[in-house]
């Protein structure tokens, strides 16, 4: 596994110019008054789809910081894990969940509309600041992509036959999630999570039949946001195990 980085600052691809690199207006005010470096320092910058930069900075402007590359590496991001989520009603338990799911390394986020969801509105723009700044505390190099409201069939008819599609449910008698993840490899995953009040027993069955496996978390009623980080940690502690 990859070390954590420190202080990272974020600069994608157009802000990438040969062997410099420029800090936009937001990541100048970070490196300024937050981390408070200055002209002649080293610091490190990611670009969301793995590359890592140990730069220099050259000179500090009004509204952008200019830096020379010293050297780049690259994080390794493991197999994709997706997860689509029913959107909840409590737009702070959204937020905690993409928190959350960027810090453990999810590739994108989905949020679903489905039987049990009445609230459409979505705050793509609001949900990137919060993993772009998730990324970056947690020292990773991938930033999440996070898509636009999508209805729950389409979501579950468009997963990949080459994935491991799981659906947690409360039904009786489902496998755990740990045991159907010890059944297979290293495969990309697709996971959904119901809103509150879960999924309609027709939404599992349309998932089942695009391939799910429905299983458990447990014997206790989990939040949705609860369940989410549940399932996650799980998925990415077993692709951990198989690296090992």
């Amino acid at each position: 596994m990859d070390h954590m980085l420190d202080d990272v600052f974020f600069a994608p691809a157009d802000r990438m110019h040969e062997d410099r690199i420029q800090l936009d207006e937001e990541e100048r005010r970070h490196l300024v008054t937050v981390t408070r470096h200055g002209v002649g320092d080293e610091i490190t910058i990611v670009d969301g789809v793995g590359a890592v930069y140990t730069a220099r900075v050259d000179r500090i402007q009004k509204k952008t910081v200019e830096c020379q590359v010293l050297s780049r590496t690259s994080q390794q991001h493991g197999p994709h894990i997706e997860i689509g989520v029913g959107l909840l009603r409590n737009p702070s338990r959204f937020d905690l969940l993409v928190e959350k799911a960027t810090e453990l390394g999810v590739s994108s986020i989905v949020p679903l509309a489905t039987e049990r969801v009445h609230i459409h509105r979505t705050k793509t723009d609001h949900w990137n600041k919060i993993a772009l700044s998730a990324m970056k505390q947690s020292g990773r190099a991938f930033l999440p992509t996070i898509a636009t409201l999508t209805p729950f069939e389409e979501f579950v008819r468009s997963t990949p036959s080459s994935a491991l599609a799981l659906i947690p449910h409360e039904r009786e008698n489902h496998p755990s999630l740990s045991h159907v993840l010890a059944a297979h490899g290293n495969e990309d995953i697709r996971i959904c999570i119901g809103p509150e009040g879960g999924f309609t027993d027709k939404e599992v069955d349309q998932a089942v039949q695009a391939g799910f496996h429905a299983v458990s978390l447990g014997n206790y009623r989990l939040r949705a946001e609860t369940a989410a980080i549940a399932a996650l940690t799980l998925c990415v502690s077993h692709h951990e195990e198989i690296q090992e």
